[in-house]
Formats: C-alpha cells, structure tokens, sequence
C-alpha cells in the first residue's frame, strides 16, 4: 500500500485484475438491464423504479403487463454492484469470502454515535440544501410536503433499503476492501466515487433528458460532484464501524431525507448546492479523521489496534 502518493501507472494499476473486473461486470450487469428497459420506458411514457416507487405503484398504477416486465427488469439492474461482488469473490477468493461479506451485513452492534451520524447527516444535508433553494429563489410553500401519507413514506424507506440499499455490499462491501489493501482510505473512495456516479448516468439521462441539453449536463455535474463526495462519507462510516447493515440504512436515508425535506421545492442548482454542501462535509471529515484511514488513526494504529483486537 502507497500512503505518500502514487503515479498515474500506479493509479491505473490499482484497477487492475478482480477489482477492475468487478467495476466492468457492476456497470455492465446494470446497465443492460437499464439501458433497454428506460428507452422502453421513454417511448410508451412507463414509470421506473426509483425513490418514488412505492407512490408511483399505489397512485398511478401499472399501464399493462409490459409495463410490469420492465419495471421489474430495470429492478433488477440495481443489483448490478451487488450481483459482481459475488462473481469476483466466487472466482477469485472462493465462497468463505462471500459468507464474510455476507456476516458484514448482518453487523448491527455499532458505537451509538453512528446511529446518529447516519440520521443527521442525511437530516442536515437536505435542510441546507432547502435553505440555500430558497435564497437562490426557489419556491418554500413546498417544503416538508413530500406528498405522500407517512405510511408510503415508510414503505418508500423501507423499499430503498432492499433495492438502492443493497449497492453498498457490492461498492463498499468489496471494491473498498479490495481497493484498501493497495492505497489510502480517500483516494480509494474517491475511485470508487468516479465509477459509482458514472453507474448511475443512464438513469440519471432518463431523469433529466427532457430538461434539454445544458440543465440536464449541470445536473450531470453536480451529481456527480455529490457522489464523489458521498463516496467519503460512506467510506468513513463504514471503516469506522464495519457494518453493511448500517450503510445499507444509511443509503436508504440519503435517498429518503430529500424527499421528506425538500417536499416538493425544485432543486434551482440542479444539485451543485448538494454538491458542494457534501464536500463542505467531506473537508471536515479529513480535517479531523485524516486521508489514511479516516479514522484518525495512522496506518500502523491501526494495524496495531487489529492484532490487540484479536
């Protein structure tokens, strides 16, 4: 492992092998479910799965039985991340790796201070962001009226654990620790952030596309700004608690909180205010946690707090 900074044939090499396989086999897995089924979706007007699931099922309804195949099939490419974790780890480390990633997401018992952490970031994250909507100008008579009754509200929670949730066993619970044993804790994150925000680009096309070309690339950016950034935040949970049960949670309430606190104010920045707003975060996070291990502790603490655990 590098810890005072790596070439870019370094860099490059560090993408190399399973870990490269599993970023190749993530998107593509997703994508070819993805890809037909929105352009499916966008020519006979068919909703996708999304954060809006559980009201767009109970207020809108399916259109017919082709409908129903698609949603089902774009479903599923959300497992993408998930579905390349278990085929590299089969292939490359055998089945007592994949019963370890799966005992990690089982872990409940974390320092309750983490249970706070995964609520309030999401919490003061989205209220931010709805502060500075408004000074840019956005509507406020919106806000913290999500439009749906709190019982949809829990089942949108609770199936955003089950779908967009479960990416984490497959982004953090392999490409971190697979990345970790060859680079520093940040520039791993970041890496993985560059593949987990292009991962999501087709869907995010969909989203956007009818907002013409420009609104929907300053969308692009600023999502993906948000995601890089993210990509830290969840890298600096999860190195200090090493539960995927509790990023799985905490995914489902980044998707969630924006929904409950936003309501129905339009985003005028087209996500970089969220964007730069993660990253405020972020700097905090390395200022007081450090790059290595965004842990606060060095490499070698570490390694010694490990061989004292056992």
């Amino acid at each position: 492992m590098t810890s005072n900074g790596t070439s870019f044939k370094e860099k490059v090499s560090l993408i190399k092998g399973p870990i490269g396989q599993f970023f190749l086999l993530a998107l593509g897995i997703t994508w070819v479910f993805w890809i037909p089924t929105i352009l499916i979706a966008s020519v006979n007007d068919y909703f996708l799965p999304g954060v809006y699931t559980v009201f767009d099922i109970t207020n809108n309804g399916f259109k017919d039985g082709v409908h129903v195949a698609i949603f089902i099939l774009n479903q599923i490419g959300v497992y993408g991340p998930f579905i390349a974790a278990l085929i590299v780890l089969q292939r490359s480390q055998g089945r007592s790796e994949i019963k370890a990633l799966f005992k990690r997401i089982t872990v409940w018992r974390v320092n309750l201070k983490w249970i706070l952490i995964i609520i309030l970031i999401p919490l003061i994250l989205s209220l931010v962001s709805l502060g500075a909507n408004i000074l840019y100008g956005a509507d406020a008579s919106g806000a913290f009226n999500p439009g749906m009754s709190v019982f949809i509200l829990f089942l949108t929670f609770v199936n955003n654990i089950f779908t967009s949730g479960l990416e984490e066993p497959g982004w953090r619970g392999y490409a971190f620790s697979e990345l970790r044993n060859k680079d520093e804790a940040y520039r791993v994150s970041l890496i993985i952030g560059i593949f987990w925000a292009i991962w999501h680009y087709p869907y995010m096309i969909y989203l956007n596309y009818e907002t013409g070309i420009f609104l929907m690339a300053i969308a692009l950016i600023g999502f993906t700004v948000t995601i890089i950034g993210g990509s830290v935040i969840f890298s600096w949970i999860y190195v200090n608690t090493e539960s995927l049960l509790i990023m799985v949670i905490f995914h489902a309430f980044q998707n969630v909180f924006p929904i409950l606190i936003m309501g129905q104010v339009v985003d005028m920045a087209g996500g970089l205010v969220t964007g730069l707003i993660t990253w405020v975060l972020v700097f905090i996070i390395l200022k007081y946690y450090g790059k290595e291990t965004l842990m606060g502790l060095t490499e070698t603490e570490v390694n010694a707090k490990k061989k004292k655990i056992k």
